[in-house]
């Protein structure tokens, strides 16, 4: 692999020095993190994400799953989720997630949610949307790849036909008062 204009990089040797485990989870890695599909965490870059991976490469189990199969089950989500909890976000293990995100912002001087993990609906939304690219390359060499439905993994057709991120499935504002007394 070339990467300067004199300078070349021996993929088999890289590839030896990290281990078929973190090899295989490359593609999951990427996806997760962020590149031309899906959304990157903000102030965690893909090289401080791999170093965490590398010193807990356990962990990497927890996004094996993804791009397996074209249905993405509750179990891959949850783990996916868990990765991004405990290993992007250095969330504690006894903590569910939420408590992770409000365990982060209270720990803030100056409070804002752009260090904090994605909610829940929003982390599942791109985990699906992960899902759906993952898939495809781990068949990049296929003659034909099985279709994957945008619509299920994280994504919205528009009338147009254009294809759009699905950021979010349900409300991001708590019910407001005038809410609350239409609904009794």
């Amino acid at each position: 692999m070339q990467y300067d204009t004199d300078k070349y990089a021996d993929i088999r040797k890289i590839v030896e020095h990290l281990g078929d485990h973190i090899t295989s989870s490359l593609p999951q890695i990427h996806a997760l993190t962020g590149f031309d599909t899906t959304s990157y965490f903000f102030n965690h870059g893909k090289m401080t994400i791999l170093k965490k991976v590398l010193k807990n490469s356990s962990k990497i189990d927890l996004i094996l799953g993804l791009g397996s199969e074209i249905i993405l089950s509750d179990e891959n989500i949850s783990n996916a989720m868990n990765f991004i909890q405990t290993v992007i976000y250095s969330g504690k293990n006894s903590e569910s997630y939420v408590n992770t995100r409000v365990r982060l912002y209270e720990n803030q001087r100056t409070k804002t949610s752009l260090y904090l993990p994605p909610d829940p609906d929003s982390c599942k939304q791109h985990v699906k949307r992960a899902h759906h690219q993952i898939f495809t390359w781990k068949r990049c060499t296929e003659k034909i790849i099985p279709h994957i439905d945008f619509k299920n993994n994280g994504w919205t057709v528009e009338p147009d036909g254009a294809v759009v991120p699905l950021f979010y499935t349900s409300s991001q504002l708590p019910p407001s008062k005038t809410t609350k007394q239409k609904a009794e």
